[in-house]
């Protein structure tokens, strides 16, 4: 391997990197016991399901001794506070 290829390489990389860094720190509030990357994709694919197919507490991790509803922030939650 060159090293014009092998410094596009690491250009794609870091470029990659910096927009996936991007995508997840825009995760204002995350779900308790997800990672910020388990909740931006959660958050994703709500927002692409149909209409009136919003998530629902009981999709959520239920996390232990505490009511998952309870400052949950996700989008469509019809027990959202």
């Amino acid at each position: 391997m060159t090293n014009s290829i092998l410094a596009l390489r690491e250009q794609d990389l870091k470029e990659m990197t910096d927009k996936y860094y991007e995508l997840i720190m825009a995760v204002s509030f995350k779900i308790p016991n997800e990672t910020r990357h388990e909740t931006a994709l959660r958050r994703i694919q709500e927002a692409e399901k149909p209409s009136g197919a919003g998530a629902s507490c009981e999709t959520l991790p239920k996390t232990t001794g505490a009511d998952p509803c309870k400052g949950c922030h996700t989008i469509g939650c019809s027990e959202r506070e």
